[in-house]
Order: C-alpha cells, then sequence, then structure tokens
C-alpha cells in the first residue's frame, strides 16, 4: 500500500483574515524574522546555530503543517514550543521532528503538544540523534517525554536509535531469562 500524498488547502488571504488563529505561510522559514503572531505555521520549522536568541518567537505556535528541525544549536533545553498542540508532515519517509547534534541539550518539553503526524511507516515521529549523552541515558526523560506526548507503543520517540519501549522490554526480558534459570537451579537441587 502507498501513502496518500497530502496538500494543505490553498487559502485565500480574506479567507486567511477571517479565521480565529493567524496562519503564516512560509517558504523559507528564518526565525529570526519570524513574526511572533504567528501561531499556524504552513512550512517546515528550522532552528539552527545562531538562532538560540530568537526562539522564544516560537512560543505562540499552535499547529505547525511541515517538519520540525533542531540542529546544531546550544540550546540547553527546548522548553519554548509552549503552545504546540500539532505537527503534521506529509512527505515520505520522512519525520515530523528531528531534534540533532545539540551538543548541550539535556531536556526537552512539549507540554501541549496532542499529535504528530506523519507518512512514515516506520512510526518514529520524534527523533532524538546526536545530542548530549545524557539525554539517551536519563529513562526518566524518555518516560515523561513519552507521558507528555500520551502516545502508544507505536509513535514512541526515538533517543539515538534506541526507543524507551525496546529497552524496558530488554530489561524485562533479561530479568525474565534470570528467573527462569533460578526457577531450573532451585527445581534440579530438590530431589522430588
Amino acid at each position: 500500500m502507498y501513502p496518500v500524498k497530502f496538500q494543505y488547502c490553498n487559502v485565500s488571504e480574506t479567507e486567511v483574515s477571517k479565521l480565529p488563529e493567524k496562519i503564516c505561510k512560509i517558504q523559507k522559514f528564518n526565525l529570526q524574522n519570524f513574526e511572533t503572531t504567528c501561531q499556524r505555521v504552513i512550512g517546515n520549522v528550522f532552528v539552527g546555530p545562531g538562532d538560540e536568541q530568537y526562539v522564544k518567537k516560537l512560543g505562540n505556535v499552535t499547529w505547525i503543517y511541515g517538519r520540525i528541525m533542531i540542529n546544531g544549536t546550544s540550546l540547553e533545553a527546548i522548553d519554548f514550543f509552549k503552545k504546540l498542540e500539532f505537527v503534521a508532515y506529509f512527505e515520505d519517509d520522512e519525520y515530523s521532528l528531528y531534534i540533532l547534534n545539540n551538543k548541550y541539550l539535556i531536556n526537552a518539553s512539549f507540554p501541549n503538544l496532542k499529535v504528530i503526524r506523519t507518512l512514515n511507516e516506520v512510526y518514529r515521529m520524534l527523533v532524538f540523534h546526536g545530542n548530549n549523552p545524557q539525554i539517551a541515558l536519563n529513562s526518566n526523560f524518555c518516560h515523561r517525554l513519552k507521558s507528555e506526548l500520551n502516545t502508544t507503543k507505536q509513535l514512541i520517540p526515538e533517543i539515538d536509535g534506541k526507543s524507551y519501549l525496546i529497552e524496558n522490554f530488554s530489561k524485562v526480558r533479561i530479568s525474565y531469562s534470570w528467573f527462569l534459570i533460578s526457577i531450573l537451579v532451585t527445581f534440579s537441587n530438590h530431589n522430588f
């Protein structure tokens, strides 16, 4: 089965002005020039080196019809998407939210994010890769993020190629194996 190609509705400026939230169509994203009044963004959002001082401009965004990529910054936390509820990216085999190569990043929070959508068949909507190693080692971070995103088993965040669910499954499987071995040893030492 092939994914359906989606296109966003082409809405006139007159129609846009009547909507309750300000919609901003962006061809080439530039955070320095981003309007803080934008609530719905049609286009990809990129945060890169030098954008750290402007990230608060994204605080009013509620919807992004495109991808978010945060790459190569000196951010320690991603806490500026305070109102973001939905991210919808409809390109084949692409992720909706990439957080890459931020060597100081130790925390990320998306307090109102309800839905991330993509056509990616791998079901990895949120990908962290090459950030501060503390993120990958902090199971509380991954658990909180998974809970915050109210996600399912299939739509879990991926951190440096691993998912929280898979790590827990491996730990459970190892514990279960040791449990079975201890039962076998116990029964083999007793003559019934």
